[in-house]
């Protein structure tokens, strides 16, 4: 093929384009499809909400935290950021069926408001998914303009990342303390008081059941069991429509009281009941029920709890 043809080729090929795109509505305004966020690391606060709930976190002191109340869960905050990162726009919404996409957006969505500390950063309303369910409707806040979107090498839709479902961002930690930040322990077990104790750190100083410890082999004990406050979690939380039925069965089941009280005063206490079994087992042998002061009730193993759950003789 001769360069003449090769360019004309070329003329109507752009044109083609161009009244493709023009026809269909389908141009695209930065301001209007710049959905990203290019440094991340800037973000301190997201709040999500939609018809089912209200999600905030914030980063506090290099740590999330979730309604002013929990923990984040870390992994579920690291995708959502990589998600805010990586998104792109994968296909225009001609003029015809904007309108539909926006009826649905108005219908249902989750507003989704990014701050760098106070300063807001973006609005977007985060839709469904697509029919093929490969890309998620989403608009910016001030725009008229719905487009499709997605997150390169991710198949499926975004809309799960934006959940206001509390569980999902709720960190599974129940205690996650520097052993060095531990001020007292107190495990009181409800049917065998004599396997009970109290652990109180003061400085390079440490008491059991009020009697100084000297004895360097005790203190080694006491020190080792404070680092297994570092990594403990929960299984499942108890949902809103289980909590009360769950509630009213274990309240006579109570087996234990453990409480953690760090350096600074603040106090963590939860309370453990047996679960009722099957009809080989009067109670489950690998799960049990904690309850914290918030009332929220999780399902914890036994295996999970074991290195906290000591007793007093462990220590002498």
């Amino acid at each position: 093929m001769k360069k003449s043809q090769l360019a004309v080729l070329a003329v109507v090929i752009i044109i083609a384009g161009y009244f493709y795109f023009t026809n269909s509505g389908s141009t695209i305004k930065k301001s209007e499809a710049e959905f990203c966020i290019n440094d991340t690391t800037s973000i301190t606060k997201i709040y999500l909400e939609n018809k089912n709930g209200k999600i905030l976190l914030e980063k506090k002191n290099n740590s999330w935290t979730l309604n002013d109340t929990y923990f984040a869960n870390q992994k579920m905050v690291d995708f959502i950021l990589k998600t805010l990162h990586d998104i792109k726009v994968k296909e225009l919404i001609p003029e015809n069926q904007s309108d539909i996409i926006i009826e649905k957006l108005d219908e249902y969505s989750t507003l989704v408001e990014i701050y760098s500390y106070n300063k807001l950063l973006k609005t977007i309303y985060i839709g469904g998914a697509t029919n093929n369910k490969q890309g998620t409707y989403m608009m910016l806040d001030g725009s008229n303009k719905p487009y499709i979107t997605e997150v390169p090498g991710f198949s499926k839709p975004l809309t799960h990342m934006f959940t206001t479902d509390i569980n999902v961002w709720r960190s599974k930690l129940i205690f996650h303390y520097n052993p060095y930040e531990i001020a007292e322990v107190k495990l009181n077990y409800i049917s065998k008081p004599e396997s009970s104790f109290t652990i109180e750190i003061d400085n390079n100083s440490f008491a059991l059941n009020n009697q100084q410890i000297q004895n360097q082999k005790q203190v080694q004990a006491i020190q080792q069991y404070l680092m297994n406050f570092t990594n403990i979690s929960c299984s499942n939380f108890i949902n809103s429509n289980q909590h009360n039925s769950i509630d009213s069965v274990i309240s006579n089941l109570k087996f234990a009281e453990l409480s953690v009280i760090n350096k600074s005063g603040d106090k963590n206490r939860i309370e453990a009941f047996l679960k009722p079994a099957n009809e080989q087992h009067n109670f489950d042998p690998d799960y049990f029920f904690i309850k914290n002061e918030l009332g929220d009730i999780m399902l914890v193993k036994y295996f999970s709890f074991d290195p906290i759950f000591r007793e007093l003789n462990d220590f002498k």
